[in-house]
C-alpha cells in the first residue's frame, strides 16, 4: 500500500514549486486533483511540447494527477471548490497575494471554516507576512534578492542565475515536508493547519546552510564569485583531450590520494597545500599542476585512473547526461505515453522507500480530462448540472 493512499490533495498551483510539491505527494499514493481555469492554465505552454501544446516540463511536473477545470473567481465555482474541500485533506495553492486569496475565499480562515481538518499550503514568493508579502516573484527573483546570484559566475562578470530553478524546487520540497508535519499533527489534534512556504525563505535558508550569511554577519566577509571552484577547499573543472572533467579534492585524505595517483608525492610536503584552506588560497597554483596532468589524457582515462578514490566525473552534455547508466539503473528517467506527444520522459521518484515504492501511474491530465470523473462520480452531479456549468463556463 502506498504511504499516502487515502489522502486527497487539491492542487491550485502553477509553474514549478507548488506542482512539484503535489507531484511528490502523488508519487507516494495521494490522489491529487489539479484545478485550473477553463481552457487550461498558461503554465502548460511554456517551452517545447507535443501536439497537445503541453510542454515537457508541464508533463513532468504533473504526471500522476487528475485534472479538472473550474473558475473559482465565480460564485458557483467557489461553492464547487468548497464541496471538494469538504472531501479533501490538503489544498496547495500558489495564488499571488494574501488579498487575492481572501477575495477568492481560498485563504486558510475561509477554508478551515469549510473543513476544520483541511491542511492549506500557501506557496508564494515572499510568504504571507512581512513588508514584501504582496509582491509578485519567481525563482530568479529569490535567487537575486537572497544574494545567491552575487556569488555565482566568474569573478568580475555579471551575476549569474542558476540554469536549474533550485529555489522553486527547494520550496516545493519544503512544502512537502510541511504537509507531512501537518498530517502527523492532525493525527494528534484532529485539526488541519496552515503551511506557509516562500521562495525567499528557501533561498535564504540554503544560503545560511552554506555559511554565506554567517561569514558576512560574523566576519564581514562577502563570498566572492568563485566560478567552478569549491569554497574553502579545492575543486575545479579541467579540460581533458576530449572534454571536461570535474575533480574534487575536498578533505585531506582525498587530496593525499589524488597527489599520489598523479605521481606528485612532493605536493604532500608543500606547506602551501597542507590543509583545505591552504589549498583554497593557493588554488591557482594547483590548477597549473592539474591542468598539465589532465590535458594529455582523455576523460575516460582520467575517470578510470581516479576511479572511486577521488570524486571525479565527466562534465556531461545533455545527450550524455540522459544516457547515463546510473540514471537508468535508478529508474530516474521513465517513459510515459501521452496523447498527442507519444512517449515522454518523466522523472522517477528521488525518494526510494523499501516497503512502499512510488508509483508513476498516469500522464499529466489534458485540460479538463477528469471533469466527469470528479464532478459526476465524486460530487454526484447530474448530466443537467454538468451541462449548465459547462454552458456558464464555470467548468
Amino acid at each position: 500500500m502506498a504511504v499516502l493512499e487515502g489522502i486527497r490533495v487539491l492542487d491550485l498551483g502553477i509553474h514549478i514549486a507548488a506542482p512539484y510539491c503535489t507531484s511528490l505527494l502523488a508519487d507516494q499514493g495521494a490522489e491529487v486533483i489539479r484545478i485550473e481555469r477553463p481552457g487550461g492554465d498558461n503554465d502548460r505552454r511554456i517551452g517545447y511540447g507535443g501536439n497537445t501544446g503541453d510542454s515537457y516540463a508541464f508533463m513532468a511536473r504533473n504526471r500522476n494527477k487528475r485534472g479538472i477545470t473550474l473558475d473559482i473567481t465565480t460564485e458557483p465555482g467557489r461553492e464547487i471548490l468548497y464541496e471538494l474541500v469538504r472531501r479533501s485533506d490538503v489544498l496547495v495553492e500558489a495564488l499571488p497575494t494574501g488579498e487575492m486569496k481572501a477575495k477568492l475565499g481560498v485563504d486558510y480562515a475561509c477554508l478551515s471554516g469549510v473543513n476544520q481538518r483541511i491542511i492549506v499550503v500557501s506557496v508564494s514568493a515572499f510568504g504571507l507576512t512581512g513588508p514584501y508579502a504582496d509582491r509578485a516573484g519567481f525563482d530568479t527573483v529569490a535567487q537575486a534578492l537572497s544574494g545567491a546570484m552575487s556569488c555565482t559566475g566568474f569573478p568580475g562578470d555579471a551575476p549569474l542565475r542558476s540554469a536549474v530553478a533550485w529555489v522553486d524546487f527547494a520550496t516545493g520540497l519544503h512544502a512537502v515536508v510541511g504537509v507531512m508535519f501537518a498530517l502527523w499533527d492532525r493525527l494528534k489534534t484532529g485539526r488541519g493547519q496552515l503551511v506557509d512556504v516562500a521562495l525567499l525563505d528557501s533561498a535564504a535558508a540554503l544560503m545560511m546552510l552554506h555559511g554565506i550569511y554567517g561569514e558576512y554577519i560574523k566576519q564581514g566577509v562577502e563570498r566572492p564569485q568563485l566560478a567552478n571552484y569549491a569554497a574553502y577547499t579545492y575543486a575545479n573543472t579541467f579540460r581533458a583531450k576530449d572534454g571536461w572533467v570535474f575533480i574534487s579534492c575536498t578533505r585531506d585524505g582525498i587530496w593525499r590520494r589524488f597527489a599520489r595517483i598523479i605521481g606528485r608525492d612532493d605536493l604532500l610536503e608543500d606547506s602551501r597545500f597542507r590543509t583545505d584552506w591552504d589549498r583554497f588560497v593557493h588554488r591557482q597554483e594547483i590548477d597549473g599542476i592539474v591542468n598539465a596532468w589532465a590535458a594529455s589524457r582523455s576523460v575516460e582515462e582520467i575517470t578510470g585512473i581516479l576511479g572511486d578514490r577521488v570524486p571525479c566525473c565527466r562534465v556531461n552534455s545533455i545527450p550524455e547526461a540522459v544516457a547515463e547508466p546510473q540514471l537508468a539503473s535508478r529508474e530516474m528517467i521513465i517513459p510515459l505515453e501521452y496523447e498527442g506527444a507519444g512517449e515522454v520522459p518523466v522523472p522517477g521518484s528521488p525518494v526510494k522507500l523499501s516497503d512502499a515504492p512510488c508509483r508513476i501511474l498516469r500522464p499529466a491530465p489534458l485540460v479538463g480530462e477528469h471533469n466527469r470523473e470528479i464532478y459526476v462520480d465524486l460530487l454526484d452531479y447530474s448530466e443537467d448540472r454538468m451541462r449548465e456549468l459547462e454552458n456558464r463556463k464555470v467548468i
